[in-house]
């Protein structure tokens, strides 16, 4: 298991069979926002992840941005140690 540096829980939005992807893609965005404000980032990758999040049309478009988030999180940061530290934990289940 790896040291996470952030949580991102979309999970509300990702659980909720009731909302289309379109919806479910505005929300998405909406988390990921509010998260870099909270935290006062400025990451360009992250702030495009939003965007396309945002715009999202198809179940395949969340899909492939879905992906993008999840490789973004999995960013490996110093120190370089075992567990490994990465960026960001996305959480998509609700418990």
């Amino acid at each position: 298991m790896a040291n996470w540096k952030y949580k991102i829980d979309i999970s509300k939005s990702f659980q909720d069979d009731d909302m289309d992807i379109i919806e479910k893609g505005r929300q998405a965005s909406k988390v990921i926002r509010a998260f870099m404000k909270k935290h006062k980032l400025h990451d360009h990758i992250l702030s495009k992840i939003a965007y396309r999040f945002s715009k999202i049309s198809t179940i395949d478009d969340y899909d492939k941005v879905l992906n993008d988030l999840y490789d973004w999180g999995d960013i490996e940061l110093p120190p370089f140690t075992y567990p490994k530290n990465r960026m960001a934990w996305i959480n998509t289940t609700e418990f």
